[in-house]
């Protein structure tokens, strides 16, 4: 009947995974909820769209191979979007008038109309606007970080050509990798977009998962056989499943949204999920298992359960979402390994006996004279960890805490390469620091600036328009009133009444907004403007008073959004600190409750200064000290509780109070071992943080449980 039970709740939550999977995501900026300005916020969503495709090539002969690569390939909202909107320009011939042309028509109009006529009789010559009977713009007027080449159509930067295209919302992952590839394969093609960092993180992040998983089964099976010594043992591996599918099931069901990085960073609960397990079998080897068997140890699974997941629970006080996720995941995990392995796991090995192997034996007595030898020179011990951690001391406070959001993930050398290839060549747009200001006095600011230097390469949308549209009306006005500039024409064939139509066409032309331009040119408008105010992009900026006060003149406010997100990860590390002095007074006072105050206090007191030993380590072995460092001390801090309950537990004799501390470590140290070996700077911080607090937290709490013995 139980068996049947917890088939039912795993087909349930089997299904609610299939049901979901749309749920699962690989956006670095997902994994935070750092507090931004508005501005802030926004400028993150648009400049991190996934649907955004950009391609750069060398030969325009390849335009047409790619152009059909990309339709067929059925990614792509289906537009002509290699094909640049010139017709809808004609209405807008005056905002986009050359500033050359401008200058000559406020400064001498004669010549500026004779210029024209030429213009409309060089046999090689092409108009870049069909209804721009006057030659008022230019190429050098469309270059919205590249220039419209007439002969191909196309935008071109100063080395390349450039195609944008918009993925279709469901776009599938893996033909767009498929489709990357094959691009790649033709001579100087450079490709950028959010969607294939997304796409290279999600394969990584399934690649990671299962073969950190499958490592991290096979070395704590091994280490389960050489400690109990029968094949039925592996029978745990059902209750390793049954929680791993339930977690994810069950956080899919909760959450809106699960990065794949917690997935990755899960598989390392596979060695908490057995402490169960082994924590039964630990207490009861030599004997043969009946299913009553496992009440001997309940009080020791339900505390293991509980300290683990106020460890986990804790992560839920921190601000960044992505530790939400593994909070939730992990409480699922264990909730379910808890129940599979009080009322499913001893059923399963029913009238089994464990022991363990001889060469474990060897190994364990091996461990129990390296213990008592520190023991007998524990002064000499703490003397140089005292000295180690003084030395460390030094370079902790040199230390620069601050965070970086690049850190905390791992890009394709190709995609970075490209991406370096796309900042040279558009670098006024591609920056994550940019000023905001009301459209009406962006130039005026951009001027002030950069009269003293303060900024470089300013990138905004109004840069390629004009602001004398109204004055250059004004003086067609007074032209097509100017006997000697319409006989001009009429000398050279144009009869009065279509020079009239032209002249109209200018006089009467609608005078548009910058965001108007920008809408009917059909451009991601939010890149440029935001909340009725313009944004200006800048690749440098010199902050200081001189700079400040040109800004607060015209009330505009300047932002480095990585800049920010970095402190706001330092925020956030500085919270998991916080946590972390909450989370050792909570369970001082949950241990004094339930052992005592002199055992609470050695064990507060024991877990506190591994933790402090731990940071030195790292700070020794030249290691950043991030958030998943922070965090990952927590959690195995909470974990090393469990095991200091196995020291402290009298109904056990030495040896199985060592055996379970053991048990339960060497999983947990192969689980959140293998972690450290992942390509991605988050995972291995995360991984080998848990594994080497709790490396040092069993030894310790193996020396406590023989502390009485010498």
């Amino acid at each position: 009947m139980r068996a049947i039970v917890f088939g039912l709740i795993f087909i349930f939550f089997a299904g609610s995974i299939w049901q979901n999977t749309q749920k699962l995501n690989s956006d670095i900026f997902s994994l935070i909820d750092v507090k931004l300005n508005p501005y802030d916020e926004k400028i993150v969503q648009n400049y991190n769209s996934q649907n955004d495709f950009s391609i750069l090539f060398k030969d325009a002969n390849d335009k047409e191979h790619i152009i059909k690569s990309a339709r067929n390939s059925n990614l792509f909202i289906n537009r002509n979007l290699e094909d640049f909107n010139i017709n809808v320009l004609n209405k807008m011939s005056l905002a986009f008038m050359d500033k050359n042309k401008i200058n000559l028509i406020k400064n001498n109009q004669e010549l500026f109309f004779d210029n024209s006529i030429k213009d409309l009789f060089l046999p090689f010559k092409i108009k870049l606007l069909s209804d721009d009977f006057f030659g008022l713009v230019s190429t050098e007027n469309l270059n919205f970080g590249a220039k419209f080449d007439p002969k191909t159509k196309l935008l071109k930067t100063d080395n390349f050509y450039l195609i944008n295209y918009e993925l279709k919302p469901d776009y599938d992952y893996d033909k767009l990798l498929e489709f990357a590839k094959s691009l790649k394969k033709i001579d100087s093609v450079f490709l950028n977009s959010p969607a294939l960092y997304a796409a290279e993180a999600k394969k990584t992040a399934i690649t990671q998962s299962m073969y950190l998983g499958i490592i991290s089964t096979i070395l704590s099976g091994f280490f389960i056989f050489m400690i109990f010594r029968n094949l039925k043992v592996f029978y745990i591996l059902v209750i390793v499943i049954f929680s791993l599918v339930c977690a994810l099931g069950g956080t899919l069901l909760t959450l809106k949204s699960v990065n794949f990085l917690t997935i990755v960073i899960s598989t390392s609960l596979i060695g908490l999920i057995l402490d169960y397990g082994t924590h039964f079998l630990s207490a009861n080897m030599g004997k043969s298992i009946e299913p009553t068997s496992v009440k001997n140890v309940k009080t020791t699974l339900l505390s293991a359960f509980f300290i683990t997941s106020i460890g986990y629970a804790i992560f839920l006080f921190s601000p960044m979402k992505f530790l939400h996720e593994i909070a939730v995941f992990s409480i699922f995990a264990l909730s379910s390994a808890l129940l599979s392995s009080y009322f499913l796991f001893p059923n399963l090995i029913k009238n089994e006996r464990f022991t363990s192997h001889v060469r474990f034996d060897k190994f364990l007595n091996f461990y129990i004279n390296c213990c008592k030898f520190c023991l007998k020179y524990i002064k000499t011990v703490l003397a140089f960890v005292l000295v180690f951690m003084f030395i460390a001391l030094f370079k902790i406070v040199n230390l620069d805490f601050k965070d970086n959001i690049k850190n905390y993930s791992l890009a394709p050398q190709n995609l970075v390469d490209d991406s370096k290839v796309f900042m040279n060549e558009m670098s006024g747009f591609m920056t994550s620091k940019f000023i905001i200001v009301d459209e009406n006095s962006t130039s005026k600011l951009v001027a002030a600036l950069a009269k003293d230097r303060l900024i470089e390469n300013p990138f905004y949308f109004s840069l390629f328009l004009n602001d004398s549209s109204l004055q250059v009306k004004e003086i067609f006005k007074t032209a097509s009133k100017d006997p000697k500039i319409i006989s001009k024409y009429e000398n050279y064939g144009f009869d009065r009444r279509s020079l009239d139509a032209e002249f109209a066409k200018i006089i009467n032309q609608k005078i548009f907004s910058p965001r108007d331009i920008c809408d009917a040119l059909k451009a991601k408008c939010d890149n440029f403007f935001i909340d009725g105010k313009e944004i200006i992009y800048v690749s440098k900026a010199k902050i200081n008073g001189e700079f400040d006060g040109i800004l607060s003149e015209f009330n505009a406010t300047y932002s480095d959004y990585i800049s920010n997100l970095n402190s706001g990860f330092t925020a956030v590390k500085a919270n998991a600190v916080l946590l972390k002095l909450c989370g050792f007074g909570a369970a001082f006072v949950i241990l004094w409750l339930f052992l005592g105050f002199k055992k609470a206090l050695d064990i507060t007191t024991c877990i506190v200064f591994v933790s402090m030993f731990c940071v030195c380590l790292f700070v020794i072995l030249g290691l950043e000290i991030d958030i998943f460092v922070i965090f990952g001390l927590i959690l195995a801090t909470a974990v090393g509780i469990d095991y200091m309950l196995f020291a402290f537990n009298d109904r056990l004799v030495l040896k199985e109070r060592i055996l379970g501390i053991l048990a339960a470590s060497i999983t947990s140290i192969c689980s959140f071992g293998t972690l450290g070996l992942s390509s991605t700077n988050a995972v291995f911080s995360f991984g080998f943080s848990v594994s080497i607090a709790i490396l040092i937290i069993s030894f310790v709490a193996s020396m406590l449980a023989l502390r009485s013995e010498i």
